[in-house]
């Protein structure tokens, strides 16, 4: 697609972050919360902001020492975050979790 329905992506991103907390939930036995809460910052790692995919190495650089504290907060928020949720999950049902996840305001990442 070359141009995707901004709807439609809208709905699949819903879509996706509720199903996360549905797996979260099926998951509470089998993966530790401190083990999700990794992978999320896994993820935070390996996608690093689009400022630093390109440009001259004095553009990356400068953008580099720029940017250090804004992801080192983003990847140790989303890290905790992460964790909390999925300690809360072991202990509540996934419709709380989506619940809470909407009352949140800076919850998504």
């Amino acid at each position: 697609m070359k141009n995707p329905s901004p709807y439609l992506l809208l709905t699949l991103a819903s879509l996706f972050w509720a199903g996360n907390w549905v797996v979260g939930r099926a998951m509470r036995n089998d993966i530790p919360p401190v083990g999700d809460g990794l992978l999320a910052l896994g993820r935070c790692v390996a996608d690093p902001p689009a400022v630093c995919r390109s440009g001259t190495q004095a553009e990356l650089a400068r953008s580099a020492r720029q940017l250090v504290h804004p992801c080192a907060a983003g990847s140790l928020g989303a890290t905790l975050f992460n964790t909390m949720i999925y300690v809360g999950l072991q202990y509540t049902a996934a419709t709380n979790g989506v619940l809470f996840n909407s009352v949140t305001p800076s919850s998504s990442w």
